[in-house]
């Protein structure tokens, strides 16, 4: 099925979110029962997308809407807080297995990486990973050097 739809930047139209909703119906339910896993849904719900637009983008962007109409069915509250835990639920799954989303992956990688420390700062990168980077001293030496330079204002 990854042959299927257009990949070029300009397939990222809305044909394939409106078209999803029956899908994410179904997997909200079976994911709430324990019948399927987020995995599961994201991965089907991903291949509903590529029939007609298999840009990432738009894949990504009917997966968002799978957490969005989950929390619509199961969640409480009013109708922003249940869209915004949607939303906040489906940036945490992309989030986490970011750089295996694409062909590129080293180029996502890092390009969310470099973006996710300008936000959370060089403390909250786990010490294992630091660890493991050649040349840290170095690293951390230029870092320290140019601090003053470069200035990313968090936003709350």
């Amino acid at each position: 099925m990854d042959i299927c739809g257009k990949t070029g930047e300009r397939a990222n139209g809305n044909g394939s979110l409106m078209r999803t909703l029956p899908v994410c119906l179904y997997y909200a339910e079976k994911t709430q029962t324990g019948e399927a896993t987020v995995g599961q849904a994201i991965r089907d719900i991903h291949k509903i997308s590529a029939l007609t637009h298999n840009h990432l983008r738009a894949c990504m962007t009917c997966g968002l809407y799978f957490f969005c109409v989950r929390e619509m069915i199961f969640g409480e509250g009013s109708l922003n807080e249940r869209l915004q835990r949607g939303m906040d639920q489906g940036f945490a799954y992309y989030e986490k297995d970011i750089a295996n989303l694409g062909d590129d992956t080293d180029t996502v990688g890092a390009i969310a990486g470099g973006l996710a420390g300008l936000y959370y700062g060089y403390d909250a990168i786990p010490e294992e990973w630091r660890e493991a980077l050649i040349k840290r001293e170095w690293i951390e030496e230029m870092c320290v050097k140019e601090e003053g330079s470069f200035r990313c204002s968090r936003a709350t």
